[in-house]
């Protein structure tokens, strides 16, 4: 819950921060800051329902291809794990689903995983709030 309260977003470099754990390196940057509509308490309770009610039947559809990576670590020691697994894929094209609660951090470990590996980030999240 923490996690997501806490999240803002700049809306000129639309970088996102956490006002406790990734904070705006300057005022004036804090100062443009905005929050989501529905990343308040209330709200985060029903996403939280709802994640994880949706999530298992996602899952039990690919056992023998899905990776668990715990996401309740640091964002590095986190995309040190996920950086290690993909390295070790050997097809093209490959597809890609970051599974995770709100605000858990699906965003950076994609936006790294996009650096560097030239993959394509699409965040059904932005497409279903578009």
């Amino acid at each position: 819950v923490e996690r997501v309260v806490g999240r803002r977003t700049d809306p000129v470099t639309g970088k996102i921060y956490h006002m406790t754990f990734s904070p705006p390196e300057t005022d004036e940057i804090a100062a443009r800051l905005t929050q989501r509509a529905d990343d308040t308490e209330e709200k985060v309770v029903t996403r939280l329902e709802n994640y994880h009610k949706n999530l298992a039947p996602i899952l039990e559809v690919y056992p023998d291809i899905l990776v668990r990576v715990d996401g309740n670590r640091n964002k590095n020691e986190i995309y040190k794990k996920v950086k290690t697994l993909l390295s070790k894929r050997e097809f093209k094209p490959i597809n890609i689903v970051i599974a995770g609660a709100p605000a858990s951090g699906k965003g950076t470990q994609c936006e790294r995983i996009r650096e560097d590996f030239g993959v394509v980030h699409l965040s059904t999240g932005d497409m279903l709030r578009a």
